[in-house]
Parts: structure tokens; C-alpha cells; sequence
């Protein structure tokens, strides 16, 4: 063994021990807080703010190809009107 691969090992040792204190330090501290389930805390609090954040308000996939295959029926049923009842079908929407 060279010289530096012992200088070398003897500073990694010291690193190694510390990270290993550090990370034991770490879960002790998460045992002891204890842990919370999502579906507890948002039933003591349900109008707080991140049960509306979980909440979502956008259409779901089905809901909006529903809604696009609508929208071309109706599309091709004007353009199947003559075009003076075309028109006031336009106008009054």
C-alpha cells in the first residue's frame, strides 16, 4: 500500500461515520414524529387547502372526448341545413 491510499482511507472513515450518525440521527427523528395517512388528515380538515389542491376541476378524458364528438355532431348537423336556417341557427346562439 502506497502512502496516499492509507492517508486516503483514514479521511474516508471519519466521512463514512459521520453520514452513517447523521442518517441514524434522521430516522430517529421520523419515528418519533410518527406518520400521518393522507386520507386521515384530509378527513379532520376537509376544506383545507390541500384537500382542494388534490381536487381536480378539469374534465376527465372521457368527459372531453364526449363533449369534442358532441361538438362535430353538431357541427355537421348546421352544415346539413340550408343555408337561410343555417344562418339563423348561427345567429342565435
Amino acid at each position: 500500500m502506497h502512502l496516499e491510499e492509507i492517508i486516503f482511507k483514514n479521511m474516508d472513515l471519519p466521512l463514512a461515520v459521520r453520514r452513517a450518525v447523521n442518517r441514524f440521527r434522521w430516522w430517529s427523528r421520523l419515528r418519533r414524529r410518527g406518520t400521518v395517512s393522507l386520507e386521515e388528515h384530509l378527513s379532520k380538515s376537509p376544506e383545507s387547502e390541500l384537500s382542494w389542491n388534490l381536487a381536480s376541476r378539469a374534465k376527465s378524458p372521457e368527459d372531453a372526448l364526449l363533449l369534442q364528438e358532441e361538438r362535430e355532431k353538431v357541427k355537421r348537423m348546421l352544415l346539413e341545413l340550408p343555408l337561410h336556417q343555417r344562418i339563423a341557427v348561427i345567429m342565435r346562439i
